[in-house]
């Protein structure tokens, strides 16, 4: 048993990382990565015991998603599909992310108030989200 915050709009970082990590300890990150085809409909044996670990998976990323962020993956029928989903919805890359992030380390001041500790990890999380994006 694991403990791991469930997926909410201002921890997806730290969440993929420690999905990642239960999945990959559960044996089935290759299932959510796409490394493990799904076998073709004339394999029955095969196809049924993809499903099964597919669908291990996805229930494994079901649990650790809060409530409100659900709805998203409503519908999807496999874990690639929620995980990709996922990383599309939270871990853009695009022009604005950019911006933003370099807007928010531009202007990223700590008040009298902050612990020295958070302050620096957070300028540090922004900084390692810039470099994902060979910024």
């Amino acid at each position: 048993n694991y403990k791991i915050d469930p997926l909410r709009k201002d921890n997806c970082d730290a969440w993929s990382m420690q999905a990642e990590a239960v999945l990959i300890r559960n044996g089935l990150w290759g299932y959510v990565s796409g490394d493990i085809l799904k076998p073709a409909e004339a394999d029955v044996e095969g196809l049924k015991a993809w499903k099964k670990s597919d669908s291990d998976a996805k229930c494994d990323l079901t649990l650790i998603i809060s409530q409100p962020e659900l709805k998203q993956i409503k519908g999807l029928q496999t874990s690639k599909e929620v995980w990709d989903k996922l990383k599309n919805n939270y871990q853009s890359q695009g022009p604005a992310r950019k911006a933003t992030l370099l807007k928010q380390l531009i202007l990223y001041r700590m008040n009298d108030s902050d612990d020295v500790r958070d302050h620096l990890n957070n300028f540090a999380d922004t900084v390692d989200k810039l470099r994902d994006m060979s910024i």
